[in-house]
């Protein structure tokens, strides 16, 4: 990770909420939360790239070679780099309880 940037592991809630699992290493997503019956889509939580995406085992989905075992994983957080107020509202964003990602393009991790 480049200096000045952390790790920031954050929980989502469903499927749809991982973007039907299509995320990927090296994707840049918005990251979307829920706040007192509101949506927020916050300028500094925008293409924020992604280092990991992990199952409920906290296996990296990149790593699951077994094509059934892919296929029945869902991601169950996200591991984003964040510098450190992406990391704070981050962090805010976990403990509303509702993460959304919006992937906005493709990596190549």
């Amino acid at each position: 990770v480049a200096e000045g940037k952390r790790l920031v592991a954050v929980s989502v809630p469903s499927n749809a909420a991982s973007v039907a699992n299509h995320l990927k290493s090296g994707d840049k997503v918005t990251v979307a939360y829920y706040d007192d019956d509101n949506v927020v889509i916050d300028d500094v939580l925008k293409n924020i790239e992604i280092y990991s995406v992990e199952n409920e085992d906290a296996q990296n989905m990149d790593d699951i070679q077994d094509s059934e075992d892919k296929y029945n994983s869902i991601a169950a957080s996200v591991t984003l780099i964040a510098n450190d107020e992406q990391a704070e509202r981050l962090v805010k964003a976990e403990y509303s309880g509702k993460v959304h990602l919006i992937l906005e393009n493709r990596g190549v991790a």
